[in-house]
């Protein structure tokens, strides 16, 4: 009697545990979610303070915070007064609330317009701020592709480069400005012209009519000019055979900033850059990121060569087979495989022949 007593008690102690596990689970969600609305509500309340230490403090921690998504997504109540203070006299201010805004990407039809008239304002730190922020919302909102467009002429270094950044992330969205990415390309006095061919690039094979303009700053004075337009032209897959040459050109060269991106640019170009084989063998033995990056680029090339049947670089990539195999970083053996299957691949109809 006394055993059938004591398991009760303890089927009913368990019951009594489980009942309190799924309370736990959940309202835990919904306690977090509370502790971030009265969190939120009181960087609001700061957002008005007279205090503009206080102010700015509220604008970047929303902008901090907000890259935990639950917070992200309670702190949408705060974009009324983040617009508001995207007015503030303040500059510091300004920039802050633009950042929150991005990092929060909520309510684009009323955030995206009031970032875009911030790409205007008289302070650099703050137009940087904006281009950024609206680079958050490619997903939701194309509109801000022609005054991010605008932004590549603006006079700031940080601007231009933080503007072609966000065009970037909107992808073939970005064609729709396409006309003034190829005319600050081809216009000489233009600042960073290096930028718009990165956007084109970002754009991929939609920015076909940016081909011409493209092939002619292939022999462009500026190195930055001339690789991404390379990479452009691998991007869109068009004049390979051209663009090839003007990147493979650069894998000597002494700077290993250059180097690490020819050898970028050049595993972006397909079958056409295995001639560069025993080059980027070679920057295997460069340090990082340029070691990194060429064995990355074999073995894209290996990809490209297996399926282009390029049965004549079984040799090349046997030699490429062998120098990543011997390396100690786990990042440049980790590309083995690609060579393996490529070569596997390409001898299979020859061990075939010969059976």
């Amino acid at each position: 009697m006394g055993f059938k007593t004591g398991r009760r008690h303890r089927e009913k102690l368990a019951c009594m545990m489980a009942i309190c596990l799924v309370l736990a689970l959940t309202t835990a969600p919904a306690l977090a979610q509370r502790n971030y609305d009265a969190e939120i509500a009181g960087y609001v309340r700061d957002l008005s303070s007279k205090n503009l230490n206080v102010r700015d403090n509220a604008a970047n921690s929303l902008g901090n915070e907000a890259n935990n998504p639950e917070f992200g997504r309670a702190a949408a109540v705060a974009v009324p007064a983040l617009l508001q203070a995207l007015k503030d006299r303040d500059p510091t201010l300004r920039g802050a609330a633009a950042f929150a805004l991005g990092s929060i990407g909520a309510q684009p039809e009323k955030t995206v317009p009031a970032l875009i008239e911030a790409l205007k304002d008289p302070e650099n730190r703050v137009r940087q701020s904006a281009a950024d922020a609206l680079g958050e919302f490619h997903s939701e909102s194309s509109s801000a592709v022609p005054a991010l467009a605008a932004a590549l002429a603006d006079p700031d270094d940080q601007v231009r480069q933080t503007a072609a950044k966000s065009l970037i992330s909107f992808g073939s969205e970005a064609q729709r400005s396409l006309p003034a990415f190829i005319d600050i390309l081809q216009k000489p006095g233009a600042k960073d012209r290096y930028l718009a061919a990165e956007v084109i690039a970002g754009i991929g094979p939609a920015a076909q009519p940016a081909v011409p303009a493209l092939t002619a700053a292939l022999k462009d004075q500026d190195i930055s000019v001339r690789l991404d337009s390379a990479r452009a032209l691998g991007a869109i897959g068009a004049n390979l055979a051209q663009a090839f040459p003007v990147a493979s050109r650069l894998l000597v060269n002494e700077d290993w900033h250059i180097r690490a991106r020819a050898a970028f640019v050049v595993g972006t170009l397909g079958a056409v850059a295995a001639p560069a084989i025993p080059t980027l063998i070679k920057r295997l033995r460069d340090d990082e990121p340029v070691n990194k990056i060429a064995a990355q680029a074999l073995a894209n090339i290996a990809v490209s060569l297996k399926e282009a049947h390029r049965t004549d670089a079984i040799k090349a990539l046997e030699d490429a087979q062998a120098a990543i195999g011997q390396s100690d970083d786990s990042d440049i053996e980790s590309k083995t495989p690609d060579l393996d299957d490529a070569i596997s691949a390409l001898k299979a109809p020859t061990d075939r022949a010969q059976k």
